[in-house]
């Protein structure tokens, strides 16, 4: 057997720097950091006592028997340790829970272990040497080989816990070891060991246990990924815990104001202030400026809360610039239920994005049903994403309808979803999460596509229809190369610019000059374009004299509130309209009587629930062929 005193010093000398190294920067206490120190000290002393009991073979010290078999006991339980400790990893990796009958088995385990290494040392100090051999294959590969093995197959098992990276870095350690160990075995050679063991070591620690991997550069805060493990070991342990998070408020803003340099510095300061008063506390920094400390009780989180309201009235300075920065915060406690750690994260993003809607220094305290409402919200936006990847946004119409004749001349296209467990899911629940996702330019040229698709697989001419509404969010019309967009989805489809009427709302008029842009180059392409929702904000008649709007749609609300309290408002703005030589369309057309009276104010078009509510695009068909309003 090949021994080098020099080679082991260095090794040892290589372990107890990494050793050193990872208790010195801030770590988690979850299950599978805790094995990873284990499994460092294990190897630690496996490399001390070989090289002790190793030292006795070459004469380096001599040993009394009792002495050398206590030593080889110790050496042989280290180096089966190492393996077990190894095996441990893996399985708190993979979130393997650990049931009372693997306890069981775990233990009565350990113990014939150690059984087995005392009866091994025993016959080698005896010379019992047609016995010693088969005791040391058991014990020094065997054994070993099973637990990697057993390894191997939870990581394979649970693939996706430790994801696509991680079961590379795995099965290369554990395929490295179980070769190793065979080859140890049959020449009797235990350097090359030490070196596969090292090399997974390093392996290990750089794809998981690198502490720098799970901390914030700026903040010093742990990052989103810690908080994941966190929260996955504290369902696991059945632990509770109170969540106090605070979110800067216009974040994003704030940093295009200040500039990225002077922002992260900002964060620098944050994150010192909060772990000076708070050291023994774990914070996280979920990134876009949210963060999120671990409270120990209702009164720990009350005093972090009343803190983190008086810090942040004042001024942060950074190295070269003063920030003013305001916060509200969300406070989650240990009541509630929490079905899986991604429920809660999704939770918690969804909640800082309502906390932002608070005064400066409020508190959103999340109950049980605000959190299920939550968890509501994240399916949603999940079958959104779902919808938009494999085009499963469902085209809804709603009539339009011609005040004189009462036929249906027109149609609106809406979006709608439809999910197993949520059924039909308006355009209320998701339009404004597609708006902050950055889903929602997909979202409407999907509805364009299949507004598209209806008009070219049904003549809509022979159907009486003269053109069919599509709706423009503010976002699409900031887009410079939207009308060349329009125009490209149109003529894919064959679709004539005088069937696809388009529509925005108010917000779009915000900007101007890149509103008037956009349009006169959609007229340019032969499209008519609707304001929709008159009367909703802030748009006046002066406004609307300035875009070349073909029709004006009046908002239900100012079309009911008419009906409420009857006065010569409403139908003062129809005859401003109607003198400019616009048509007129009225939203929220709930009676017969509403209908006579609208159409006699000079309305062009009426759509409500009176003639239909939105419906899909197979029984808008049949309601075409049946219709009759008169």
């Amino acid at each position: 057997m090949l021994f080098n005193f020099d080679y082991m010093v260095s090794f040892l000398f290589i372990l107890i720097i990494f050793l050193l190294f990872y208790f010195l920067k801030p770590k988690l206490s979850t299950r599978t950091n805790i094995t990873f120190v284990l499994l460092l000290f294990s190897e630690i002393f496996t490399t001390l006592l070989q090289l002790i009991t190793q030292g006795g073979n070459y004469s380096l010290v001599s040993y009394s028997n009792t002495i050398f078999i206590i030593l080889e006991c110790v050496f042989a339980a280290m180096f089966l340790a190492r393996s077990f400790f190894l095996f441990y990893f893996f399985i708190s990796l993979c979130e393997v829970k650990i049931t009372p009958l693997r306890k069981k088995l775990l233990i009565v385990t350990n113990i014939s272990f150690v059984l087995l290494i005392i009866a091994s040392s025993v016959c080698f100090v005896l010379n019992y040497y047609d016995i010693y051999p088969f005791s040391v294959i058991i014990i020094f590969t065997l054994i070993p080989c099973l637990f990697y093995v057993h390894s191997l197959f939870f990581v394979l098992k649970k693939n996706k816990a430790v994801g696509a990276r991680g079961l590379v870095s795995s099965a290369l350690c554990i395929i490295t070891l179980i070769t190793a160990e065979i080859f140890s075995g049959i020449f009797d050679n235990y350097i090359p060991i030490n070196l596969v063991w090292l090399f997974v070591i390093i392996i290990l620690f750089l794809s998981f246990e690198n502490p720098d991997n799970h901390i914030d550069a700026r903040t010093g805060f742990f990052i989103r990924q810690a908080f994941h493990t966190y929260i996955r070991e504290n369902r696991r342990l059945n632990r509770e815990s109170y969540y106090v998070g605070f979110v800067i408020k216009n974040y994003i803003e704030k940093r295009m104001i200040y500039g990225e340099v002077q922002m992260d510095q900002g964060l620098t300061e944050i994150g010192k202030c909060l772990k000076n008063h708070f050291p023994h506390h774990k914070w996280f920094y979920l990134r876009d400026g949210h963060f999120i400390v671990v409270c120990k009780d209702n009164k720990d989180a009350d005093i972090i809360k009343k803190f983190l309201k008086d810090r942040f009235s004042f001024i942060w300075k950074s190295e070269s610039a003063k920030l003013y920065l305001n916060i509200s915060m969300i406070e989650l406690v240990p009541e509630i239920s929490i079905k899986s750690s991604d429920t809660l994260l999704d939770g918690l993003r969804i909640a800082f994005a309502d906390a932002e809607a608070l005064a400066d220094g409020e508190v959103l305290y999340i109950n049980q049903a605000i959190f299920d409402e939550m968890g509501r919200r994240s399916k949603v936006r999940k079958v959104l994403d779902s919808a938009l990847q494999n085009n499963g946004i469902q085209l809804y119409l709603q009539p339009i309808i011609d005040s004189k004749s009462r036929k249906i001349i027109a149609a609106e296209a809406l979006s709608r979803l439809y999910d197993e467990e949520l059924g039909v899911i308006p355009p209320v629940d998701f339009i404004d999460l597609a708006e902050k996702n950055g889903n929602i330019e997909a979202l409407g040229e999907q509805i364009l596509q299949k507004t598209c698709e209806f008009i070219t697989n049904n003549d809509i001419q022979k159907l009486g229809l003269q053109w069919i509404n599509v709706n423009l969010s503010p976002v699409q019309c900031q887009n410079s190369d939207l009308p060349e967009r329009i125009s490209a989805i149109a003529k894919r489809y064959s679709v004539s610019a005088n069937h696809i009427h388009l529509e925005v709302t108010e917000e779009s008029m915000i900007d101007v000059h890149i509103l008037s842009r956009q349009m006169k180059n959609l007229i340019s392409y032969g499209y008519d374009i609707s304001l929709d929702d008159y009367g909703s904000g802030f748009s006046n008649i002066v406004r609307v004299k300035r875009f070349p709007f073909n029709n004006i749609k009046l908002d239900m609300g100012i079309v009911w509130e008419h009906f409420k309290q009857p006065d010569n408002i409403l139908p003062s703005i129809v005859g401003i309209f109607k003198e400019r030589g616009l048509s007129v369309t009225a939203e929220g057309v709930e009676t017969k009587d509403m209908a006579d009276a609208l159409q006699n104010m000079g309305c062009t078009y009426l759509q409500g629930f009176y003639f239909s509510k939105p419906v899909p695009a197979s029984e808008f068909l049949e309601l075409v062929r049946k219709q009759n309003f008169a």
